[in-house]
Parts: structure tokens; C-alpha cells; sequence
């Protein structure tokens, strides 16, 4: 939307969610890398262990359910309408940053943290 944020600890959970595929889902209707729709995946679970309680089932059973992210989202932030409001915790930033820079993937368009480890 055009906000310039200056850390990930002043962004909901969602405003990151849907910056991640504002960013990593290209026009055409598909992922820049498949790796790109696996970490987003990774983070809408890491939602969904934040703000489901006790559910019984996932909404994110694979990461095929973000073959078409944007009705996804949809369905994921009505269901979890706290994570619309709640900024990130500092457990949740470093989780976030440890996801975009994990071995096995390909690196992220963006600078999720511009610190120490930025080189």
C-alpha cells in the first residue's frame, strides 16, 4: 500500500503476510519461486500457531493452498481476525527473519532486518 515501515515489529501479522505475497507473487498469477510460496507458507503457519488456540485442524495442511494466495487470505485473516490488529512479538520478528534467510532458501527480494548480519 505504499507505507514505508520501519521495522517488522511495527507491522500486524498480516500487513507482513500480504506484503510477502504483494512482493513474491508475480502479475502473471504465479510464484517468483516456488521456495517464495514455501516461506509464505511457513509464515501463515507460524499465524496460525499464534492465534488458533486449540483448533483441530489447519488451515495450511500444505502449501498447495497457496497455489492462489490471494482468495487464501481471505479465508485465513477472517478466520484469524486478531492477527488484522496485533503488531508482531520480538519471538515472531526473529522467526520471521530466520525464515527469509534459512539455507535451503533462495533469497528474498527484500531486507527484512537491516542489521549486523547485513552485508
Amino acid at each position: 500500500d505504499g507505507t514505508v515501515v520501519e521495522t517488522l515489529d511495527e507491522m500486524t501479522y498480516e500487513e507482513v503476510a500480504r506484503r510477502l505475497v504483494a512482493l513474491l507473487f508475480e502479475i502473471g498469477d504465479d510464484w517468483v519461486d516456488i521456495t517464495m510460496r514455501n516461506l509464505t507458507g511457513r509464515w501463515f503457519k507460524r499465524i496460525e500457531e499464534r492465534f488458533a488456540g486449540k483448533a483441530n485442524s489447519s488451515m495450511v495442511p500444505d502449501f498447495s493452498v497457496l497455489n492462489s494466495p490471494k482468495p487464501f487470505m481471505q479465508t485465513f485473516f477472517s478466520t484469524f481476525t486478531s492477527a488484522k490488529k496485533q503488531t508482531l512479538s520480538a519471538e515472531d520478528v526473529d522467526h520471521f527473519v530466520a525464515l527469509c534467510a534459512a539455507p535451503a532458501q533462495k533469497p528474498v527480494p527484500f531486507i527484512p532486518r537491516l542489521d549486523e548480519r547485513f552485508n
